[in-house]
């Protein structure tokens, strides 16, 4: 057999589904606690006028440009390239950023670690085709990647309406989507299985397929573990 034709056999899997992965997921981690020695003089002085003069930090209500500092974005003030960016604050009177809209005094992090978690499962099941020389995917396989692509698209749409209170109704709405696609997932893999064990004969079609559509099934597990995460986002800033 021709090992091109297991590498595109695998490409063609892992594009159709890898592909629509290029989302922003998810879960938030708390920056380390920095020592005062070792902060920014621009970041001392911001924490000094705060507590002078009772101000508050109020994300997501900048010009560009005009942000008083941002964390883990860039570097502090009016460095910022995107108004209204959530990680970019202004210091205001303390109670006056409640009432401006689109402005909270906690910022929304989303960081990338679930989505690379994600990424390297589709590479790896990739690989497995390469391993277990699978030529070209089977049905239920399509039908796991399509669910991935699904999934994919709606945290792309959800992420923007974080940026707005008024619009988490929408991003209550994909995360109900992805809690779905990931049950459907279930049930695919089950159907799967009982499938290929019902041609066990095959011992080794039964161990490459198993191996495969678990992969394939935990990556819309990693999916809800990013919804359940923009759900907790919701809840709090709700």
């Amino acid at each position: 057999m021709n090992l091109n034709r297991y590498v595109i056999a695998a490409s063609t899997l892992s594009s159709a589904i890898g592909l629509a992965l290029a989302v922003q997921a998810l879960p938030a981690q708390a920056q380390a606690s920095k020592d005062m020695s070792s902060m920014p003089q621009v970041v001392k002085d911001n924490m000094a006028r705060m507590e002078k003069s009772k101000l508050e930090k109020c994300y997501g209500i900048n010009a560009a440009a005009k942000n008083d500092c941002a964390e883990g974005a860039h570097s502090c003030a009016g460095q910022s390239t995107q108004a209204r960016d959530p990680k970019s604050f202004v210091l205001l009177p303390a109670g006056d950023c409640a009432k401006i809209a689109g402005g909270k005094t906690t910022r929304i992090v989303v960081t990338v670690s679930n989505h690379k978690r994600t990424v390297r499962g589709i590479e790896a099941t990739a690989v497995r085709m390469l391993i277990f020389r699978i030529e070209a995917p089977t049905e239920t396989a399509r039908q796991m990647a399509h669910l991935i692509r699904s999934g994919a698209k709606e945290l792309h749409m959800a992420m923007p309406n974080l940026r707005e209170k008024k619009n988490f109704r929408l991003v209550t709405e994909h995360i109900k989507e992805i809690n779905t696609i990931e049950n459907n997932g279930d049930l695919l893999l089950r159907e799967a299985l009982v499938d290929i064990v019902n041609h066990k004969d095959d011992l080794f079609n039964l161990i490459r397929w198993k191996e495969v559509y678990e992969m394939l099934e935990e990556t819309t597990d990693r999916m809800e573990d990013v919804a359940d995460v923009l759900q907790r986002v919701v809840i709090k800033n709700g």
